[in-house]
């Protein structure tokens, strides 16, 4: 009697332990999609931006920082900008985003600042790169 209440207690500790492998698989798995949205998104919205700036001001900006303080934004666009901007120095997953400026376009690389749990599967630090180069779009790219 003593021996089958520790097979199941045995059991029971098993079936748990896998349940939390299981369970921190699948957080990973939704961390990442929600971090890939999360860049997709502040990406696109930038390059919606500095088109926006290119069309005003006749150039691209210098840097990110020259979004929030171009001539042509109303108050509540430049507190949009600012927010946005912001996003790209502090976020949830502390990626380094880092705009380029070309001398016939734009790029925005955007990679983690540091290991994440998803290296405990296997995956490797994700890097993005967004480009526009003569007014088309490159899209997202690995450098």
């Amino acid at each position: 009697m003593k021996y089958r209440k520790t097979v199941i207690l045995v059991c029971i500790v098993c079936v748990a332990m896998l349940i939390s492998i299981l369970s921190l698989a699948f957080f990973q798995a939704w961390s990442e999609q929600a971090r890939d949205t999360h860049v997709y998104t502040v990406v696109h919205l930038l390059a919606l931006d500095i088109r926006a700036f290119l069309a005003n001001e006749g150039r691209y900006p210098k840097s990110l920082d020259e979004l929030k303080s171009a001539n042509y934004l109303s108050d509540a666009e430049k507190r949009s900008i600012q927010e946005l901007v912001g996003t790209t120095q502090q976020n949830n997953w502390h990626d380094i985003y880092s705009y380029t400026l070309l001398t016939n376009g734009f790029s925005i690389d955007v990679r983690s600042a540091e290991p994440v749990a998803a290296h405990w599967f296997g995956k490797p630090l994700k890097t993005l790169r967004y480009s526009e180069i003569d007014g088309k779009t490159i899209g997202f790219d690995s450098p």
